[in-house]
């Protein structure tokens, strides 16, 4: 079986926000199905945004606790002229 390489690259406020708008709407319709286990979740919004569970999880632990998306520079923001 072939590796996959996996490379880290900061996500996005946007990649976030998508994210977050598909936990929240699988969460609304899994409720009307009966079946709100936070694993099964992760994993539907995983298969549907093609991110990592972990890397969801992380999002979604990230704004439950400061309510706002984060976002990560990778090169270093200078003054505009």
């Amino acid at each position: 079986m072939a590796q996959i390489k996996c490379t880290q690259i900061a996500l996005t406020a946007n990649k976030k926000i998508i994210i977050l708008s598909v936990y929240s709407y699988l969460q609304k319709n899994m409720l009307k199905q009966q079946t709100n286990e936070a694993t099964n979740l992760r994993k539907e919004v995983s298969l549907v945004t093609g991110v990592g569970e972990a890397t969801i999880a992380r999002v979604v632990a990230e704004f439950n606790e400061t309510g706002k998306v984060k976002v990560v520079f990778l090169f270093p923001l200078e003054p505009l002229s």
